[in-house]
């Protein structure tokens, strides 16, 4: 007797070809027969005018940060997301040595530590404290023991408690290059630093650790020589490890002090690779050239140049794969509240209704004002005119940018600003569509894409900030950016869409059992009412489960159920390559 028999559904099965009519028999986990199918199973789904898919792919991942405060994943199953490859830009909860760096959500543990003003502006600059400190904190502000040092250790209470996705997990540069050197990272590491490093690589590598990830825009990270990435890469070799990066796009190189570019980024990253003869995977494609101004033919001509620079390296025998975003937005540092801009200025105040009274100060706001002109607003490093409010109490408002209510009411943008939140602390904004020239369309329609979300994996009640505070609650995109690709793509193939978040992602990856809908394969299936599938992307509050997916299988076992989550932790952490 089979465990499930998935009847009379319009297979899809990964690799780009055409749909066909199948039933599927699954026991033990696996993908037991394809085809005809008349003998019993102890459950039957009738999948008739039904897509039957392998479980989506996000490529681009963080959802390892997030794994010990939502382990049930159901912002990422609730979109067909079975698989994660995670740990990237060198952002991890392992090695949690003498230092630890916050990387996203644990960075509000750091509110129970120092102020708020140090975590600096992001992205790219967080707080860090000594581990122990951090230890306490973790526990005060989440209830979640973070009891590992080692990221077998840490590996170990994943599998320990469970988790909703399956996971392939790299090794973080940043956590390990605290340990290595504390506070005192911002210079180039001497050798005995970097033979710490290496064997915390060597650790994680043993522990099962996918490959090894650097983050070279981000601090700790951004300060690494060559040499010390070469050494590492060179870690990683015997395991057949994954080398990614979040690579340089811009500044000056640490070792050099000569400036640098996204093209530069993408062959220093491939040149490790081609030395070490390892696969390289670049986070993230973005265009290699600077355009400016923006032009959509000379963005789409970088995107097409870059590719091609990547197929040259190809042919010099280089192992090179790569994702691209989903989103056309910057998917951090969303707050939904306006007031998120000037979190640091609430904070100090105690919160949103004390920040309003005192906001009536003409010399605060001029104060606030200054920072933010001078880009030292501690909340964020950047404030743009274009934000469009969604959601206030004045309706006037609604639908309108900054910069059109600032015309409106006669004011500059960023006072237009303080008269919205006098008006209405809880006003809702969306982030206009920032940097949306970096992931142009060139990248998604290339026929080895694979697909990414750049987020963390939540639960629908997700409350990331205290009360009367701005509130956080990630991006749409945590909730249904893969829907929204699908969406998206309405004029293409479905079957060619499905491809990119699924049989191409296996490959990139270099995963065998999974990714397609073929007999021996891990029985991760999506059962999609097309007809009726609904990303209900909102920006005011994003904690919403799209329409249309019915059914999400992992490892067999049933995660989604007419579109409800029956929180079975089905997912398993990969050694290596090999779940």
């Amino acid at each position: 007797m089979y465990d499930i028999l998935i009847k009379n559904g319009q297979i899809i099965d990964g690799s780009g070809k055409a749909a066909f009519c199948a039933d599927i028999a699954v026991k033990d986990g696996k993908i037991a027969k394809i085809g005809k199918i008349s003998s019993p199973a102890e459950k039957t789904i009738d999948a008739a005018g039904r897509y039957v898919t392998p479980g989506f792919f996000d490529m681009h991942s963080h959802a390892d940060l997030t794994a010990m405060l939502c382990p049930d994943m159901e912002g990422l199953l609730g979109q067909g997301i079975t698989s994660c490859f995670t740990g990237h830009c060198g952002m991890t909860m392992a090695p949690a040595g003498r230092y630890f760096m916050g990387m996203l959500e644990d960075v509000k543990a750091f509110e129970e530590i120092m102020p708020f003003q140090t975590y600096g502006k992001g992205p790219g600059s967080y707080p860090s404290a000594d581990t122990e400190s951090v230890r306490k904190a973790f526990r005060t502000r989440f209830g979640v023991d973070m009891d590992w040092t080692t990221f077998g250790e840490f590996r170990d209470r994943l599998r320990k408690d469970g988790i909703g996705v399956n996971m392939y997990m790299e090794v973080g540069h940043a956590q390990i290059r605290m340990d290595a050197m504390g506070f005192d990272y911002a210079r180039i590491a001497t050798q005995d630093e970097i033979d710490v490093m290496k064997k915390h690589v060597v650790e994680a590598m043993e522990s099962g650790a996918t490959g090894l990830t650097f983050g070279l825009d981000y601090a700790p990270g951004k300060y690494a020589g060559s040499d010390e990435l070469n050494q590492l890469a060179e870690c990683i070799r015997p395991y057949n490890g994954i080398l990614a990066a979040h690579i340089r796009n811009y500044g000056k190189h640490p070792d050099t002090q000569q400036e640098f570019y996204t093209v530069d980024g993408i062959k220093e990253l491939m040149d490790i690779g081609l030395k070490h003869g390892l696969h390289v995977h670049i986070s993230h494609i973005g265009d290699g050239f600077d355009i400016k101004p923006f032009d959509q033919f000379m963005m789409d001509a970088s995107a097409h140049r870059t590719l091609q620079i990547i197929e040259e390296y190809r042919q010099k025998g280089l192992h090179v794969t790569w994702d691209v975003l989903v989103p056309e937005y910057i998917p951090w540092f969303f707050f939904p509240d306006l007031a998120g801009i000037v979190k640091y200025y609430v904070a100090c105040c105690g919160g949103k209704k004390a920040f309003a009274e005192k906001l009536k100060s003409h010399a605060y706001q001029y104060e606030i004002a200054q920072a933010i002109k001078e880009n030292k607003n501690p909340s964020f490093g950047w404030f743009k005119d274009e934000y469009e409010i969604l959601r206030c109490k004045n309706k006037d408002y609604e639908g309108k940018t900054i910069k059109e209510i600032a015309k409106m009411i006669g004011k500059e943008p960023v006072y237009a600003m303080f008269d919205i939140l006098m008006e209405d602390m809880d006003t809702r904004y969306r982030q206009n569509r920032l940097g949306s020239g970096h992931h142009t369309n060139v990248f998604q329609e290339a026929d080895d894409a694979s697909m990414g979300l750049d987020n963390c994996g939540y639960n629908y009640n997700w409350e990331g900030e205290k009360p009367d505070m701005p509130v956080d609650y990630s991006t749409p995109t945590s909730y249904c950016g893969m829907i929204t690709f699908i969406e998206k793509r309405k004029d293409f193939p479905l079957e060619d869409t499905i491809r990119k978040m699924t049989g191409n992602a296996a490959m990139a990856l270099g995963v065998k059992e999974r990714g397609f809908i073929k007999e021996g394969m891990a029985a991760d299936i999506v059962i999609i009412d097309y007809e009726n599938l609904r990303s209900n992307e909102d920006f005011t509050d994003p904690r919403h489960k799209p329409d249309g997916i019915d059914y999400v299988l992992v490892n067999g076992k049933i995660a989604v159920d007419h579109g409800r989550h029956t929180h079975i932790r089905a997912g398993v952490i990969a050694n290596g390559l090999e779940a």
